[in-house]
């Protein structure tokens, strides 16, 4: 099912930009990683549906964020996509059997943002079981090419077994190292409970912190299978492990504060 919905601060109170010193060297290598591994996956006959729809596919691109699993096991999975229109793209993607259904989150500047109800099998979801994302997707040369972040340390015949078992058509094109740029978010994730990430996550990207609000917390609760006092709850502790790791926990504020 298709649902489509269209001042001055004076230097002592002045904020301390983040530096390297402020960090221990314990966490040092979790804040920044130096290398990642790419892992480039081409397949033709996942790039039909999505040729036969456009007709410059060198214009259509995919972001994919990291999926969050559901209480019954099943996936949201989150893309933005440049260059088709969302009904095409929803269209297409309820062809895949994993897919359940998919949702028009919002739609802006020639991109649209979509999520998508899956089963516990995707290739984002074979990313994420090896620590790592899909980095981005394209349409190229008559394929469908997909470039997975991983760990530098991961093993690549893994990732490439997990993923033909998937997709058997899907190759694998390339395999390198290349410099990361990225802060680890790994530092205040591993803080936070499964529910409480999903809590976070879907807050944020159902629109939950807008003004005005695009869902409320009974409609997020909903979608996570539990009760609107409880994700409040989830939110709330969410929030405070985030804030702690930007500004310091409020127990070590009050305790220097004097």
């Amino acid at each position: 099912m298709v649902r489509f919905d269209e001042s001055q601060v004076d230097e002592e109170t002045a904020v301390r930009p983040f530096s390297l010193a402020d960090t221990d060297g314990a966490a040092l290598g979790d804040v920044l990683a130096t290398e990642t591994r790419e892992l480039v996956f081409r397949s033709e006959a996942l790039a039909q549906p999505f040729l036969a729809a456009v007709d410059s596919p060198e214009d259509v691109s995919f972001s994919i964020d990291a999926p969050e699993q559901l209480p019954d096991g099943t996936l949201l999975q989150y893309s933005t996509v440049v260059g088709m229109d969302p009904r095409t793209y929803q269209r297409i993607l309820e062809q895949f059997p994993t897919v359940i259904e998919t949702s028009l989150l919002r739609r802006s500047d020639g991109s649209i943002y979509v999520e998508t109800h899956t089963e516990s099998d995707s290739i984002s979801a074979i990313f994420d079981e090896f620590g790592g994302r899909t980095k981005r997707i394209t349409l190229r040369d008559g394929a469908l090419v997909t470039v997975g972040e991983l760990p530098a340390t991961v093993e690549t015949e893994a990732v490439a077994e997990e993923v033909q078992s998937l997709y058997p058509d899907m190759e694998l094109a390339a395999d390198r190292l290349v410099p990361s740029s990225r802060l680890s978010h790994a530092v205040v994730t591993d803080k936070l409970t499964d529910r409480q990430l999903t809590a976070l996550t879907l807050a944020h990207r159902h629109g939950y912190f807008e003004a005005p609000r695009r869902a409320t917390g009974a409609e997020v609760a909903e979608e996570m299978g539990i009760t609107k006092q409880t994700f409040h709850n989830h939110l709330r502790r969410a929030q405070a492990v985030v804030f702690d790791q930007l500004f310091g926990s409020a127990e070590s504020s009050r305790s220097t504060d004097g």
